[in-house]
């Protein structure tokens, strides 16, 4: 395949946190397709690929650019011609699961480590993530993080229904990963990425999928400085 390149969203440490962005990353592995990454700030989302996107992930190839996590993976995964969702089920799945992590684990994880996301952005980028999400939010960054309870027992009410998979197989796709599998592991990339607090402590099961997760493609995840890593907490 032509070599493509990844625009992803990266901090002030030239860390890569979106949870989109690890999709892709993840997708672009399993299916072994040689690219190459340029990162950029919040602010500078409107000059990659000649403009006209609001988001990242976007891939630029011989084709054009393709926006959104959900269209870059179908993509790749139709112009390598390899199963990426473990059928039409797994298809299934992968497309609710991309609706459903939204609410149930972005926007709670998003609660929790909003103020340590901010810190750790390009000064540039700190006034819009700022107003943006205090907007959207109705509070300020400081007040979300104050407790944190509240949105990790939301998380943990949320997966209990995956415990029971996960405890009978090692990934969404049985023996070997799916996209549900790389979907659901970009939410937790992102709070492993972005703040304190360890979201699955109250799920052994997941967390032991996820450290599985962050070995796949010769600790591709692993490779990602977390939080607590970069601010030795």
């Amino acid at each position: 395949m032509t070599l493509a390149t990844l625009h992803e969203l990266r901090g002030a440490y030239d860390q890569c946190f979106s949870p989109y962005v690890w999709r892709v990353k993840m997708v672009l592995a399993h299916l072994s397709i040689d690219h190459q990454r340029q990162g950029h700030a919040f602010t500078d989302i409107g000059d990659v690929a000649g403009g006209g996107f609001k988001t990242l992930p976007v891939l630029q190839d011989a084709s054009g650019a393709t926006g959104d996590s959900w269209d870059i993976s179908a993509k790749l995964a139709a112009e390598s011609g390899q199963d990426l969702y473990g059928g039409a089920a797994g298809y299934s799945l992968a497309l609710y699961l991309n609706g459903w992590s939204g609410l149930a684990l972005l926007g709670p994880i998003l609660c929790l480590h909003a103020a340590s996301i901010c810190q750790d952005l390009q000064r540039k980028d700190q006034d819009y993530f700022r107003t943006t999400r205090e907007k959207r939010l109705r509070t300020s960054l400081e007040e979300l993080a104050a407790d944190p309870d509240p949105q990790l027992k939301k998380i943990s009410r949320a997966l209990t229904p995956f415990e029971a998979v996960l405890q009978q197989q090692d990934f969404f796709g049985g023996a070997t990963p799916v996209y549900a599998d790389y979907l659901m592991f970009g939410n937790f990339q992102f709070a492993r990425c972005t703040g304190p607090h360890d979201v699955l402590t109250a799920n052994p099961v997941i967390s032991a999928w996820f450290e599985r997760c962050l070995d796949l493609h010769a600790g591709l995840g692993r490779r990602e400085a977390s939080f607590k890593e970069r601010h030795a907490v």
